[in-house]
């Protein structure tokens, strides 16, 4: 596995979970499985959420999570741009 390709692993695993929901494969239930409070709670999802709408918060947290490293992973060929500054930069663009 290449560095940081660990939550784009995730997004790709997420994605099969929910194709296998979407389309009658063995994780279907989950569908009409209610969500755990907590993970409703922590998701703020709404109250009548399913385990499947879990799974879709996980998943694009997991991928903005990719995003982030492969920023700051970038930021190593340019050690004069802190973070702090660089997000300074993008965000008065």
């Amino acid at each position: 596995m290449r560095p940081l390709a660990g939550e784009e692993e995730a997004v790709k695993t997420y994605s099969h979970a929910i194709h296998d929901i979407d389309t009658g494969g063995d994780a279907a239930v989950w569908a009409s499985t209610p969500a755990p409070k907590l993970a409703i709670g922590y998701w703020r999802l709404a109250e009548d959420a399913t385990v499947r709408d879990v799974i879709v918060a996980v998943r694009a947290d997991e991928a903005s999570h990719s995003h982030v490293n492969h920023t700051m992973s970038s930021m190593a060929a340019r050690p004069h741009i802190t973070p702090p500054l660089f997000f300074h930069l993008v965000l008065t663009r």
